[in-house]
């Protein structure tokens, strides 16, 4: 199975109807949805850049986020994410 990318997360939000509200320093700010019924102070960060160190740690942490916020599990997240991002 391929590694998780950068890529594969942010086709992953943008499908979801995520949106990007800032692209300053090292990350770009992702808000959810309305439809999610988060806070509409909610956002999540994603490195510009997946080739840094720690970067597996970071996506592990995002995915955990993920899981809980679509109601799934932690392993089915990163299996579907590393096949490509697309619909979980």
């Amino acid at each position: 199975m391929e590694p998780l990318t950068l890529q594969n997360m942010v086709n992953f939000l943008l499908e979801k109807g995520w949106h990007v509200t800032d692209q300053s320093g090292r990350f770009m700010t992702y808000q959810p949805p309305q439809s999610l019924g988060l806070p509409k102070t909610y956002f999540l960060e994603l490195p510009k850049d997946d080739s840094k160190p720690g970067w597996k740690r970071y996506a592990d942490g995002i995915i955990e986020i993920l899981a809980d916020i679509y109601n799934d599990s932690f392993a089915h997240f990163q299996i579907k994410l590393k096949q490509g991002g697309k619909s979980v």
